[in-house]
């Protein structure tokens, strides 16, 4: 059959999610706007409480096909010349096995998938889960998405229906799940989540405090561009990277400073993210001025203040640029241990080492916690002799290799 400019987009809703619930109904406006023509599968008589049991969740997925293929059954996929299939939970299992069986070339759009949805092969697809989804073993999810190259976006926190308790945070997660739906529908991403036309210069915003500037032990002059580890990062990542070095001394995460009150690092946060936007990653390192004495935290406290420049970061990225970055937690490096002979001894004492050698281990749990990329600088740098406080030049060119090698993976 000849192919005519009919675009056709198919919901296949999940068993008590249906088409009027939020991320089924936008993605097919979304459709609308493209000029699809929708055709909404429903279910009946399907099987109820199913969760957590193998065998009704299998029966579910059956009944589901079944209705799909007979609703289905009229439709000339083939004279079309573009076909999306939307689905939810159950649904993106039938549309998996309807895609498979029936040889239809359709991009999908996987909601919430369940293990099975994995096992029909399709490749042009892309999923989103929540980690706290408790109809599915997220990390089997993960994995089997990861051997198809189908790229998965997972929320912290998020249930089977992408939401969590923070309605702030489900607006912001609905809008960059909308956004890329839409990138898919556009064709402007494939299904492993790569961008088809040429891509542009990323932006690497790189937030941080006197080791981000680049201050040099001893002098307190600043190194030059190409010793300190944000300038060096641009030189080995080269011009499809431009890395915006956003270091400043006494800087914290968002405690005011006695003396200097304007360092806290989060009322300048949000200006900074609209004045280089579109940002598309960030590497935060902040925490080591917040072990001052003056302040009395503890490195779990700390850590937690740093998530909260995180979640603020991706609510506000989401809202100004329609995405959110990826994010580089970084654990700062440790505070040395001659630090009561050091010219900063009045602000930091033998408390603040015991505490900034805790720092990794939570660190990595905000990380874990708020979906970021872990990075651990006291695995590989430790502060100058001259201060117990800043990196010498070997520890900022080793700062710079560890973290290249890092983004080039993400």
């Amino acid at each position: 059959m000849d192919k005519t400019d009919k675009k056709l987009a198919v919901v296949f809703p999940g068993i008590g999610y249906h088409r009027d619930k939020p991320l089924l109904y936008y993605a097919a406006k979304l459709a609308l706007v493209k000029e699809y023509e929708i055709i909404n599968v429903e279910y009946h008589d399907m099987p109820q409480k199913i969760k957590g049991d193998a065998d009704m969740m299998r029966k579910a997925a059956e009944i589901a096909y079944a209705q799909a293929d007979e609703k289905l059954r009229s439709v000339a996929f083939s004279a079309c010349s573009d076909v999306l299939f939307i689905g939810k939970s159950i649904g993106t299992v039938a549309m998996a096995q309807y895609a498979t069986e029936h040889k239809i070339d359709a991009k999908h759009v996987w909601y919430t998938p369940i293990e099975a949805t994995f096992s029909f092969g399709v490749k042009n697809a892309v999923a989103f889960i929540g980690d706290a989804d408790p109809w599915s073993d997220v990390g089997v999810i993960k994995r089997k998405a990861a051997a198809m190259g189908i790229k998965l976006y997972s929320y912290p926190d998020c249930n089977h229906s992408l939401e969590c308790e923070n309605v702030d945070r489900n607006i912001a997660n609905l809008r960059e799940v909308m956004r890329i739906t839409a990138d898919l529908i556009d064709g402007q991403t494939d299904g492993a989540g790569t961008k088809k036309e040429k891509q542009m210069s990323k932006t690497i915003l790189c937030y941080g405090d006197s080791n981000t500037y680049g201050f040099m032990p001893g002098t307190g002059a600043r190194y030059p561009k190409n010793v300190r580890y944000s300038g060096r990062l641009q030189m080995l990542l080269g011009d499809y990277y431009t890395v915006i070095e956003e270091g400043c001394n006494g800087r914290t995460t968002l405690h005011d400073d006695p003396v200097d009150g304007w360092k806290n690092g989060m009322d300048y946060l949000r200006p900074c993210l609209a004045s280089h936007k579109p940002v598309d990653v960030v590497i935060l390192m902040l925490g080591s001025n917040d072990l001052k004495d003056t302040f009395h935290l503890t490195a779990m406290e700390i850590a937690e203040d740093a998530g909260r420049l995180v979640e603020v970061i991706k609510e506000f990225t989401v809202l100004k640029q329609g995405f959110a970055p990826k994010i580089i937690l970084v654990s700062p490096p440790e505070i040395g241990k001659g630090i009561a002979a050091s010219p900063f001894a009045g602000a930091f004492s033998e408390a603040s080492i015991a505490e900034s050698r805790k720092f990794p281990a939570c660190y990595r749990v905000v990380a874990e916690k708020l979906g970021c990329i872990f990075f651990n600088a006291a695995e590989y740098v430790y502060p100058s002799d001259v201060d117990s406080l800043h990196l010498t030049e070997e520890g900022h060119k080793t700062m710079a290799e560890k973290l290249a090698e890092l983004i080039k993976k993400i």
